[in-house]
């Protein structure tokens, strides 16, 4: 899923578990390499995320969602 929105963002690629096998992931760590573009988003991606609190804020949002429903809030 993290992998398909990365794609739209235009920072990632992303690859069913049919396509992950050794050339795929050298053909697609290539075209991630070859094109400046993929780093630029991807930078921008990471910068938002930072922006936004981090991971660990994101872990504590997921952590207090979960908490409010499995009390039935």
């Amino acid at each position: 899923f993290v992998s398909m929105i990365l794609e739209k963002l235009g920072a990632g690629l992303s690859l069913s578990k049919k396509q992950v096998n050794a050339p795929a992931l050298r053909v697609a760590a290539a075209k991630l390499l070859a094109y400046p573009a993929y780093r630029a988003r991807a930078a921008q991606v990471g910068m938002t995320i930072r922006e936004a609190g981090g991971a660990s804020k994101a872990a504590n949002e997921i952590e207090a969602f979960l908490s409010g429903a499995t009390r039935g809030g």
